[in-house]
């Protein structure tokens, strides 16, 4: 577990500057997302931030959405 801010930064840090492609970004985004989904619901607060890291990771906020809206039929189905 990270047990301060600091290490939460490093962690971030890490990850913007090794997710080089396009394909990289997406895929963390997507394992972002079905993490925070795993109780088949996204919280506001847990939504706002895998939007913030999207947007870090240079994802517009419409495939943001696409990955989420994917992610909750696929749930459903």
């Amino acid at each position: 577990a990270l047990r301060n801010l600091n290490e939460h930064e490093t962690v971030i840090e890490y990850i913007l500057d090794n997710l080089k492609t396009g394909e990289e970004k997406i895929i963390f985004l997507m394992d972002l997302v079905n993490v925070a989904m795993a109780d088949n619901f996204i919280s506001p607060e847990e939504n706002e931030f895998a939007l913030k890291f999207a947007l870090k990771l240079g994802i517009s906020e419409n495939i943001y959405e696409l990955v989420n809206t994917l992610y909750v039929l696929l749930k459903i189905m």
